[in-house]
């Protein structure tokens, strides 16, 4: 990435600009668990951001465990 610029930093979220391959990227941390992910996506959404990439750790529910 180039040309990273800091945008904000709250709590948990913590985003920044940069560039990949010449097109405009925002990266965001999302804390832990879905109702902090769900701010972030809902957030960004009002901004007008239409695709997201989710990195990190999951689990699944399993009701024979």
């Amino acid at each position: 990435m180039d040309k990273p610029v800091k945008l904000a930093s709250h709590r948990e979220f913590t985003s920044w600009r940069a560039e990949l391959d010449g097109k405009a990227v925002i990266v965001c941390s999302t804390g832990i668990g879905g109702p902090s992910t769900s701010i972030a996506v809902e957030e960004l959404a009002q901004l007008g951001i239409r695709t997201f990439l989710r990195i990190g750790t999951t689990g699944g529910y399993s009701a024979a465990h």
